[in-house]
């Protein structure tokens, strides 16, 4: 049968010009807001599902719970102790069921099961598995109850957390002056503030509204304007790019930038000042990041002849 409910999906993710600390959150929001448009009351199931995507390369794959959600994970191992990273999934919903312990099975069979679940409109808590292989994937459902026209928003936070990877692009000149050098693979910025998945997402839980307030605030005043919507299109389109994997923030507060992206890789490393140089963003709207720029330009970037490459 038709499912009659209108469903609006919000995706946001924390954007406060000025406060480039919150702007920098590995974090992201999603809305959804559920309408009945039944003339009696209904019962349903929201869920939340995914396979533990986190694995990649040499690691110890786990998914582990959390309040309210569950966590992905790859633990690094004795010959690999950087390909470790995390991933959380959760909601306030008091009343939501967690499934730490997919199917375990070959080819398709954890997602067969995962949708049949979903079919049966099940709600149900699993724990961990302790013995044998890892949970493939985990769930959560948050049992709803509509009366005609009512509406719910289930609020699914996403938090993710890789505080060290030993990829990297280039070597540190010999010259190199010591506060500027950066030792082994990227560590990003959040990595100096939280020390794990856990940090992050209760970090994530307790300042969702105010964070969710300031980056609405912006977005309002952003699009309430009277010039033709191809030129909002346009200037949106390039601060969406600060908000993707062309842009990394250093430990240490730098930043640094490809000259573009592909799907699995940047191209172009060094910040580039054939592109960085001249654009406006950044300068505008985060002036901390800029002079930030602007120092690796003038101190890293330029050779005693005042030569810089690219």
């Amino acid at each position: 049968p038709k499912l009659r409910m209108k469903v609006q999906l919000t995706g946001w993710s924390p954007f406060t010009p000025g406060d480039p600390d919150s702007s920098s959150l590995p974090v992201v929001g999603l809305e959804y807001k559920f309408t009945s448009q039944y003339d009696r009351p209904v019962e349903a199931v929201f869920s939340f599902n995914s396979k533990n995507f986190m694995e990649c390369g040499e690691g110890r794959r786990a998914v582990r719970g959390i309040p309210g959600g569950f966590v992905l994970m790859q633990e690094g191992t004795d010959s690999a102790p950087h390909h470790s990273g995390a991933f959380c999934v959760s909601v306030s919903d008091t009343d939501v069921k967690i499934d730490l312990g997919w199917f375990r099975g070959n080819w398709s069979d954890p997602l067969t099961m995962a949708w049949k679940h979903i079919s049966e409109g099940a709600c149900f808590d699993r724990p961990e598995l302790t013995d044998g292989d890892p949970s493939p994937g985990a769930s959560l459902f948050v049992p709803l109850r509509f009366q005609p026209g009512q509406s719910h928003t289930i609020k699914v936070r996403l938090a993710w957390y890789c505080g060290y990877t030993d990829i990297r692009q280039g070597r540190d000149p010999a010259d190199m002056p010591p506060e500027l050098a950066v030792e082994g693979g990227h560590r990003p910025w959040y990595a100096g503030r939280f020390s794990d998945i856990t940090e992050v997402a209760n970090y994530w839980r307790d300042h969702y509204a105010s964070l969710h307030d300031r980056t609405a605030a912006f977005t309002e005043c952003f699009y309430d304007t009277t010039l033709p919507p191809e030129v909002i299109e346009a200037v949106a389109s390039n601060l969406t790019i600060l908000k993707s994997p062309t842009v990394l923030r250093q430990i240490d507060g730098r930043l640094w930038g490809w000259e573009g992206s592909y799907d699995e890789a940047g191209c172009c490393h060094g910040t580039c000042t054939h592109v960085w140089h001249y654009a406006q963003s950044i300068c505008h709207l985060f002036p901390s990041l800029e002079q930030t720029l602007r120092e690796t330009e003038f101190e890293v970037s330029q050779d005693d002849r005042g030569h810089q490459n690219f």
